[in-house]
């Protein structure tokens, strides 16, 4: 959708560089996100116990409140080309 925008408001070339720009530092964030997540180790017997035993909303915290799903567009704020 982001995209869409772009290429509605500026001519293609210019909107891909400017697309590339806004949306760069948004998918960084997601790709260090799943290292953070790849890197956990998977918990052995007594882990899982614990792991089981412990309410789901202790382990909400560490988590951010947003997540990559949230993202809107807002279609009538004009895109900026730097």
């Amino acid at each position: 959708m982001l995209l869409a925008k772009y290429l509605r408001q500026l001519p293609n070339g210019p909107a891909f560089s400017a697309f590339e720009r806004t949306r760069r530092r948004r998918v960084e964030g997601i790709i260090a996100r799943g290292a953070r997540a790849s890197r956990r180790r998977v918990p052995g017997p007594l882990g899982r116990v614990v792991r089981n035993l412990t309410p789901p909303f202790v382990f909400s915290a560490e988590r951010s409140l947003s997540s990559p799903s949230d993202h809107e567009v807002d279609w009538h704020q004009p895109v900026v080309n730097a």
